[in-house]
């Protein structure tokens, strides 16, 4: 039973460690660019929350919208609709 033991261990460990691993997503954006979107193009009733420090950002490439964020469970929970230029959002 000792075997068994360790080898749950083991395989809980390693287990946790790939979890850990890959439990961020490394597609972010800094808050600098998100309140530079907001002053040129306006925000939405939900704006604020890019200051609550729970919610990553992901702008597009021309740097003109973006989506606010979070992973959760394996996926990925987008907060409400893009902030930006509504010609960007198509």
């Amino acid at each position: 039973w000792i075997t068994i033991l360790i080898i749950a261990i083991i395989v809980g460990a390693i287990a946790w460690l790939f979890d850990y691993q890959f439990s961020k997503v490394r597609i972010s954006s800094n808050i600098e660019e998100c309140e530079e979107i907001i002053d040129q193009y306006g925000g939405n009733y939900l704006s604020h929350l890019i200051y609550s420090g729970d919610k990553q950002f992901f702008t597009n490439e021309d740097k003109n919208a973006f989506l606010m964020y979070r992973y959760k469970a394996s996926s990925l929970v987008v907060l409400g609709d893009p902030i930006g230029d509504e010609n960007a959002f198509d």
